[in-house]
Order: C-alpha cells, then structure tokens, then sequence
C-alpha cells in the first residue's frame, strides 16, 4: 500500500522511542512553559462580551437606524429653531442633493428649497416664533439656495440644453417668488412682527435677478426667430 508523504512520516514517528532522560527534560519544558505564560482569566462581562459582540453591534445598528429613520422623517416638517430643524437642512436635504444627478434635477431641488424657506418663514410669523436671531438664519438659507438654483439656471443655459424647459422653470420660479414675497410683506403688517426690511428687500432682489435672466431668455428667443 503506498502512502502519502505526510502519512509515511507520522508513521516512522511512531517508531521513535524516547529515552526516560529526555522524557523528563521535556515534561519540565512544558512545565516551566506553563509557569511563565499562565491563561489569564477573563472576567465574566468581558467573556459575555467577546461573545455577544456581534449581537450587540447588530442591534445598535438597527436602533440608530430606525430612529435615525424616524427623526429623519418628523425633521421634514420642522421649522428653524426646532430641535430636528438641524436634520432637515443638514441631512435629508444633503441627501437629496446626492440624488439629484442632472443638472436638471439639482435647479429643481433648489427652486423648491428655496420656495420651502420662504414657506417656512411665512410659518414662524403666523405661529409669532420669528425673532432677530431666527431670521438671521432663515436670510442665510433663503440665499444659499436662492445663489444654487441661480447657479445652476445660468449652467444649463451655458449648454444650450432643453431651453425651452428651463424657461417655463425659471418663470415659474420668478411667479412663486413674487407670490411668497407678497404673502412674507402682508405679514410685516400685523402687529408684533418680527420681519425685517432687510429680509423683504432679499427677496425682491433674488425676485429681481430671475426676472433678468427670464428677460435676456424671451431676447434671445426673440432674436433666434428673427435668424431663422
């Protein structure tokens, strides 16, 4: 019968035979081997631990995730100076920028969260929430997303795509501006407002810079009919 290799060598091994001296020598070895590296006992927690790990890992994940889902969506519906206000302008809306991939579809979201800021501040003044410190911010968020769709308006004309879709999305923008800031300024005239010219005078200049760019698209739409 042939063997493997590995199986010839065990069997040979067996055939070894020790003597009582080395015998002895080697059962020291072992014995001082166990002295010097003794098995250091855990303690009960931490054995618990070791083995529930993965199981503890798993369900902190599912706990941060479903509250982080909750929260996420409660945050849809707040307004500036709310607890969840922060999740909604720094997370969700962060998110919906990832996907938004076209150029297209990133004007569209900042159109609407430009429409949704003015929304919100209309919202703090019938409820009497508004305040200096408050409209300082809502100021700030209006433009950075009011600056984004004109960005993004002045991009896609640059490529000369869908042009005729850009025009009936920025009119349509320029009308909700116009809409927001007359709602925004009757506001400014109950008692005990707290809305500032400054913030009515934002939005009549992002009203303003639209109104430009829907004007130099109806010349140039004029002037490419007159070329035909």
């Amino acid at each position: 019968m042939n063997l493997d290799p590995v199986g010839k060598f065990f069997r040979n091994s067996n055939k070894v035979m020790l003597d009582q001296k080395k015998k002895d020598d080697m059962h020291q070895e072992v014995l001082r081997f166990m002295k010097n590296n003794p098995i250091k006992e855990r303690g009960i927690l931490m054995r618990w631990f070791s083995l529930k790990a993965p199981v503890v890992a798993l369900a902190g994940m599912l706990l941060f995730l479903g509250l982080g889902g909750i929260a996420s969506v409660q945050a849809d519906s707040s307004l500036p100076g709310d607890f969840l206000y922060p999740i909604k302008i720094g997370f969700n809306e962060k998110i919906q920028e990832v996907l938004a991939f076209s150029d297209q579809a990133k004007l569209k979201l900042n159109i609407d969260l430009t429409e949704i800021r003015l929304k919100e501040a209309a919202e703090l003044v019938v409820k009497n929430k508004m305040d200096d410190k408050l409209e300082a911010k809502v100021r700030n968020n209006f433009k950075i997303r009011a600056d984004k769709a004109s960005k993004y308006i002045d991009k896609i004309n640059k490529k000369a795509m869908k042009i005729d879709e850009l025009k009936t999305t920025t009119t349509n923008f320029e009308a909700s501006l116009r809409a927001q800031s007359s709602i925004i300024n009757d506001l400014k005239k109950r008692p005990n407002n707290k809305v500032t010219n400054e913030f009515i005078s934002d939005i009549k200049d992002v009203t303003s810079k639209i109104s430009e760019r829907n004007k130099d698209k109806k010349d140039s739409f004029k002037l490419d009919n007159m070329l035909k």
